[in-house]
């Protein structure tokens, strides 16, 4: 995946202004760091459980309850499903991020996988 700049540095383009990490998820990443290594310099996307139902076809969330966070590090490959009410991570994982045109080779791959293998958290893009 490739990040292009939107400004100029050499024509003297300001960078587009970056939005304060909301306080929800400083604390959800505060709570997280303290039982795993989390990188320093990314700040994750976050997600709230919200219909544990609609997630029973994917591995990642077979132990999530309604209210679980997920905390998505891209760069990193990484995700976390946190149970704020018990303050615990319930599942860490690999992320795949899959783009529309990568969508059938991935599900092939997924075939493949054998039922001891680490749930995958795929996003699609």
């Amino acid at each position: 995946m490739q990040y292009r700049s939107r400004f100029n540095q050499s024509k003297g383009d300001t960078p587009p202004s970056v939005a304060p990490i909301p306080k929800e998820v400083l604390g959800l990443v505060d709570n997280v760091k303290k039982k795993a290594k989390l990188p320093k310099d990314e700040t994750p996307n976050v997600a709230t459980v919200k219909d544990v139902n609609k997630l029973s076809d994917q591995a990642f969330f077979n132990k999530a309850k309604n209210g679980d966070k997920v905390l998505i590090y891209v760069g990193y490959q990484k995700a976390f499903l946190y149970r704020p009410s018990t303050d615990e991570i319930i599942q860490e994982s690999a992320v795949e991020i899959i783009r529309d045109d990568e969508e059938a080779s991935a599900s092939a791959s997924e075939e493949q996988q054998t039922a001891s293998s680490a749930a995958v958290l795929r996003i699609k893009i």
